[in-house]
């Protein structure tokens, strides 16, 4: 594995097949597939749903953290947590499946999650739409 954690896939470990490294099992236990039965689940249970970690999870201070729109923007424009959830809120589900769902078949054998059928599930979301605040940073 790479030293540098600025370079693309510097944490990919090399992989052998039949050979399962430290690091492939490390990666590994970061991750979950869905319970196979919660399948015919119109909403996978949250407890259930896949869970593929491809980076550190932030610790977001909620107070403090602020959502940015720049780059393409005239100027810069930030809305705090505490002004998106004055925001009006819409709850929907969505259904999400990971693009490398079926990788278990594939050879030569990739060096993320081996999933096969279970990194598929459909949760219900809440949040404010993001046209509004796109609409607010560029009047």
């Amino acid at each position: 594995m790479s030293t540098n954690p600025f370079q693309i896939y510097s944490n990919k470990p090399i992989t052998v097949d039949g050979i399962y490294s430290q690091a492939e099992v490390g990666l590994a236990n970061r991750n979950n597939g869905n319970l196979l039965e919660t399948l015919t689940l119109d909403i996978t249970p949250t407890g259930c749903h896949y869970l593929l970690t491809h980076f550190d999870v932030p610790l977001l201070d909620p107070k403090a953290y602020k959502l940015e729109f720049s780059g393409s923007f005239e100027t810069l424009f930030e809305f705090s947590m505490a002004e998106i959830m004055t925001l009006p809120a819409l709850t929907i589900p969505v259904t999400m499946e990971c693009a490398g769902n079926g990788r278990a078949g594939v050879s030569p054998r990739s060096h993320s999650m081996p999933w096969m059928y279970e990194a598929v599930g459909t949760s219900e979301w809440t949040g404010t739409k993001l046209a509004p605040l796109i609409e607010r940073a560029c009047p």
